[in-house]
């Protein structure tokens, strides 16, 4: 193939559709006309076009006059005339005296209502046939797209099956002679509130179940079903989920299904080629749909969030330039698979065109898809070229619309768009057609992220299972501690291994007859020498220089991070967390471990106060003295490590006293901090009961400070106990407490309620609710309580609860028998004082499990409203107003997390400013928080309400402050005078 004479013919079809395309100038009551206008207007102004999306977002939701002009003044300040004459007919009207409020809503209604029916095709499917109709008479064919809100619940994924059997059937009844054949696209997303890939398996089974509904309809009516991609995460998913579909024997001859490549991602070319390796071993027949992708901004958001390489191409002629490279491997194999080439692009366009006339393909074998509501002027020269084009024609409702809407103008208006470039930046046609291969060799692409392994910190990657690699390390460290179980754990006291006449065994709540390890409990005279210990240690360690301390820290998180997956899997066993959970939490104790280390290294360096002449004034910290860390079981790593190193890291010494819960994990911990070279009796492991040991470690006369995390009742009573034991000695025990929460969730009439309802599941029932910062209450305003309510009880009833190790368990076992327990006693109360929405079925399992229950009507100052119960339990409560709302939130006797879901910017304010949390969040879950990123930690019984963990002032609060000033002149010289 001769590359010289493709780009010759490249260029002359691109100027061919150019010169078409350019013919077709619109008149101001044509849709195309309204695109320009508002790519232009959009394109000038990055602060304007963030303002209009989000309106334009929240829109749907906005009820009466009075909403719609509320938020017009909200996000597009009066004072701001930059809006177009059309949409600021609307603004004018809000700002009049003499219009109401129904002339703003009226207007601004209408403008967005014309927006959105240039990228809809309608809302009904009456509506919808008019506009395929219209496309057929362009002699065009199409696909359909349907709308809807996120798929959360078992009984929403089979009514999005349902919709597309009918839309099949429907589309078919409704075809006349000569019409194209039914052609639809489906997200598989939508198919399954599981569609995850850290448990493929089960997102696998019920998407299929649901796909085969779908397929079967299409076999019928011989339509053509294509499966759409989403985010990269999902890509392998949903191309598992397709090839075993299609390799199911009542599907062998259904040779009318299509599947998505995306060009933008950089294994994209990989992928393809085993695709059609794929196809070619089947004996498949399948259309490929070639994109370049429409979730860019969101792809990097979220590996940046989430620590993960960013997996898209971030220039965009490297895109253009694979996207060219992949339509000549599809067309190559045009016997095999039907090419359709999705782009707006001309030079893209044009390429496509020259590629299948240089190769002599037939035009059954190849087509163009374009998105309905853009660029019409290239459709149409391309159907006066005998192109084929097929558009892709979403319909459905206004409301779930909106999503698609926003990406699509965000897409027109973004700098790279070739409608902006064309007819907002008017650049000529030669740029516009340049190989992108040139383009590229010119462009500087962006460079790798930083490592965390070196002196940055950076925070740990989340789990990648969306990566095989992830699975494999995974399945390996539970095999691997399955065959570990069972071990003794001895007390370490001045690095020595102890001997102990009594023993408790650490139980897997997911089965409680498989020991997780026999530990010796500690004695009093033990948690004596214990202190002993640690108190020799200190005046070795506290000299050490921080440099040295850092390191050693630093070498303890690259163990733990080499032993990433086999921490994680003890802690499936020994407290019940799923794979997600589990390595999240060892990903935190990295973390926190490197945080605390490079963060003592900059603190413990004297600082400055000020600048004077003759006076040298700095303040430096120097460490408390030999210490207890009193550590949970809920994040048995990361809080436990946390609380560990953080006293290190500020040159002090330790007693360790973990949960009887999780004493395996702490152990393993223990001796991967002397393996990274801890000094003897720095770190010393004392297991057993606190009701035992606490007494003699907070009277011993050197203990100087306390960490401690778990529930308010001990926490309140070691502070009233340390402060009694001050009274013994030389100043105070300074404790550092984190205990419980009854954390609520406001939901406005303008939440997104996709997302509300997603995040609330998860921070209510993630670990079975037992994190201290989970969910207990929602909080609901009257209006978007019922649809809340409703979606929410059936996406609990999806939840899969089952042993952690199961890849699709949503959440494993409660942390003990009293637990589940305490969970039953307060479903009980919940009966007598409010409504049952969801009441678990008994879990037919020895383990301790409990199902998710939600309570709805609930008093808010009822047991059920007030009380932590630390289980998967949640209230609904309803109130009339968003002051109301906060005024309950503010009620608990607790302020650890809350949040709020609503896109009202008045109303965020307003939260921000009067919700007493120690940590709020906006528009997203209240659980997990980052290290650095939100330091954690609460005020009233959530906690003393000073440092939080995962921040520097922790180190500041385990250390103590010294200031040192210091007179430099000698007889009247002065060294720092300049002379």
């Amino acid at each position: 193939m001769d590359d010289q004479a493709i780009e010759k013919q490249t260029l002359a079809a691109g100027t061919k559709i150019y010169n078409l395309a350019m013919a077709q100038e619109p008149g101001v009551l044509e849709a195309l006309w309204w695109e320009r206008q508002v790519v232009k207007w959009l394109s000038g102004d990055q602060e304007l076009k963030s303002m209009a999306m989000r309106f334009i977002d929240v829109f749907p939701s906005l009820k009466t006059s009075r909403q719609i002009t509320r938020h017009l003044k909200e996000y597009m300040p009066v004072e701001s005339l930059r809006l177009p004459e059309y949409l600021r007919l609307g603004k004018v009207a809000v700002r009049s005296a003499l219009s109401t409020p129904g002339a703003a809503s009226m207007t601004t209604s209408m403008v967005i209502n014309r927006v959105a029916r240039w990228f809809i095709a309608g809302a009904t499917l009456e509506e919808t046939a008019v506009v395929l109709e219209d496309l057929h008479k362009e002699g065009m064919s199409y696909t359909l797209d349907l709308l809807g809100e996120a798929t959360l619940s078992a009984r929403e994924a089979d009514l999005y099956a349902e919709r597309y059997v009918n839309l099949i059937n429907h589309l078919f009844m409704a075809s006349r002679p000569g019409w194209p054949p039914v052609n639809v696209s489906v997200k598989l997303s939508a198919l399954t509130p599981h569609f995850d890939p850290a448990a493929p398996e089960r997102a696998s089974m019920e998407a299929r179940e649901r796909l085969r509904r779908i397929f079967r309809a299409a076999k019928r009516h011989m339509a053509w079903v294509n499966i759409d991609m989403e985010n990269y995460a999902l890509r392998d998913l949903t191309l598992r989920v397709f090839m075993e579909i299609m390799e199911e024997d009542e599907f062998a001859d259904f040779d009318r299904a299509g599947i998505v490549a995306q060009a933008y991602l950089k294994d994209a070319e990989e992928s393809l080629g085993k695709l059609i390796s794929w196809v070619m071993a089947s004996g498949r027949n399948i259309s490929i749909r070639l994109v370049k992708g429409a979730y860019w901004e969101q792809e990097i958001v979220m590996a940046k969030q989430r620590g993960w390489e960013i997996p898209v191409r971030q220039v965009k002629a490297d895109t253009d330039a694979a996207f060219e490279r992949m339509l000549k491997t599809l067309m190559i194999h045009h016997r095999h698979v039907v090419t359709a080439v999705a782009s707006h692009n001309i030079r893209s366009l044009a390429r496509a065109v020259a590629l299948a006339e240089n190769m002599k393909i037939p035009k059954s074998r190849f087509e163009v898809q374009m998105l309905y509501g853009m660029a019409g002027e290239v459709k149409r020269a391309l159907t006066r070229m005998e192109v084929p084009v097929r558009v892709y024609a979403p319909f459905g409702e206004f409301l779930p619309g909106m999503a698609y809407l926003v990406r699509r103008i965000l897409e027109n208006s973004s700098n790279e768009s070739f409608l902006r470039q064309s007819f907002v930046e008017e650049r000529p046609l030669e740029a516009l057609l340049e190989d992108p291969a040139q383009t590229l060799a010119r462009a500087k692409l962006a460079g790798e992220k930083p490592s965390a392994t070196g002196e940055i910190f950076v925070n740990e990657p989340d789990p990648q299972f969306h990566h095989k690699r992830e699975h494999d390390d995974m399945d390996t460290a539970i095999e691997q501690v399955s065959q570990s179980l069972g071990r003794r754990y001895k007390i370490i006291i001045d690095g020595q291994t102890m001997p102990s006449t009594e023993t408790f065994v650490s139980v897997d709540p997911g089965d409680p007859d498989r020991v997780i390890g026999e530990v010796c409990q500690g004695d009093p005279e033990q948690a004596t020498d214990a202190m002993d210990a640690a108190a020799r240690a200190f005046d070795t360690w506290s000299a050490m220089p921080p440099e040295k301390r850092t390191q050693i820290l630093l070498a303890t998180a690259d163990m733990v991070r080499e032993r990433k997956h086999e921490l994680a899997a003890w802690q499936m066993f020994e407290v019940g967390k799923n794979r997600k959970e589990a390595l999240a939490d060892v990903n935190e104790g990295i973390d926190l471990i490197r945080y605390y280390a490079l963060a003592a290294r900059k603190l413990f360096a004297p600082q400055k106060t000020e600048e004077l002449l003759g006076e040298t004034n700095v303040t430096r910290l120097i460490p408390r003295g030999p210490g207890l860390v009193i550590s949970p079981w809920n994040f048995p790593l990361a809080i436990m490590a946390g609380m560990t190193t953080s006293s290190l890291a500020a040159g002090n010494t330790v007693v360790l006293k973990p949960s009887s819960l999780a004493p395996v994990t702490a152990a393993i911990f223990v001796q991967i901090l002397h393996d990274a070279g801890i000094p003897d009796g720095a770190v010393n492991y004392l297991p057993g009961q606190g009701s035992a040991l606490g007494p003699v470690l907070l009277e011993h006369p050197r203990t100087s400070f306390v960490v401690f995390t778990g529930s308010y009742e001990v926490g309140a009573g070691l502070v009233k106990a340390a402060a009694m034991a001050s009274d013994t000695r030389d100043g105070f025990i300074k404790v550092s407490a984190e205990m419980g929460g009854k954390n609520a969730i406001i939901v406005d009439q303008t939440a997104d309620l996709d997302a509300a309802v997603a995040g609330v599941i998860q921070s209510a029932f993630g670990f079975g609710g037992q994190k201290c910062s989970a969910c207990s209450r929602v909080i609901l305003l009257d209006g978007v309580y019922d649809e809340f309510a409703d979606r929410l009880v059936d996406a609990a009833k999806s939840l899969k609860v089952t042993h952690a190790i199961d890849p699709a368990a949503d959440y494993g076992p409660l942390a003990e028998k009293a637990a589940v327990e305490k969970v039953a006693r307060y479903i009980e109360i919940g009966a007598r004082e409010a409504t049952p929405l969801l009441i678990p079925e008994q879990i037919s399992s020895k383990g301790y499990f409990a199902g998710p229950a939600i309570f709805g009507d609930t008093p808010p100052f009822s047991r059920l409203a007030r009380d932590e119960i630390f289980g998967p339990v949640v209230c609904l409560i309803k109130v009339k107003d968003m002051d109301e709302a906060i005024d309950v939130a503010n009620s608990a006797q607790y302020g650890l997390t809350g949040g709020v879901y609503s896109r009202t910017p008045s109303t965020i304010a307003k939260v921000m400013e009067m919700m007493r949390v120690g940590n709020l969040y906006i528009n997203r879950g209240i659980t997990g928080a980052v290290v650095r990123r939100q330091p954690f930690g609460g005020f009233k019984r959530s906690g003393l309400g000073s440092a939080k963990a995962g921040g520097e002032e922790l180190i500041r609060e385990l250390a103590l402050t010294q200031t040192i000033s210091e007179n430099i002149v000698r007889h009247g010289f002065s060294p720092d005078l300049p002379t």
